[in-house]
C-alpha cells in the first residue's frame, strides 16, 4: 500500500507526501486532478472499469501527465519532460489514492 497524505500549505495550495518511488503519483494528484473533484470521481471510475476488465485500455492526456490504464496496471507518465519518466503501480494503488484524494477534496469544499 502506498503511504500518501494531503495537505494544504500556508498560501493554500495543495501539497501531497507520497512513498517516495511513488512520487510521480503525487506529481499527478497535485499538477492534473487538484480541485478537480467530478474529474477525480471519473478516474475512479475509469480504474473501476479497468479492474473489471471493462476496458482494454483507457488513456488521458492532461496538464502535465498521462494516464494509461489497462486490465493489468495503471501507469502515469510525466508527457512535459523528455525523455517522459513513468510510473507503473497497480490499479488497486492507484484507486486508493484517487479515493483518498477525493475524501480530502471534499472535505476543502473543491466541486
Amino acid at each position: 500500500m502506498i503511504e500518501i497524505n494531503f495537505y494544504l500549505n500556508s498560501s493554500g495550495s495543495l501539497r501531497v507526501d507520497v512513498t517516495p518511488t511513488y512520487e510521480l503519483l503525487g506529481d499527478f494528484i497535485q499538477l492534473d486532478i487538484v480541485e478537480r473533484v467530478g474529474f477525480c470521481r471519473e478516474l475512479i471510475q475509469a480504474v473501476d472499469n479497468a479492474i473489471a476488465g471493462k476496458v482494454e485500455e483507457f488513456s488521458i492526456t492532461l496538464d502535465a501527465c498521462t494516464l494509461i490504464l489497462t486490465p493489468e496496471k495503471a501507469q502515469i507518465v510525466l508527457s512535459v519532460v523528455e525523455p517522459p519518466p513513468f510510473l507503473d503501480l497497480s490499479l488497486i494503488d492507484l484507486k486508493q489514492a484517487l479515493t483518498k484524494y477525493l475524501a480530502f477534496a471534499e472535505a476543502q469544499g473543491w466541486k
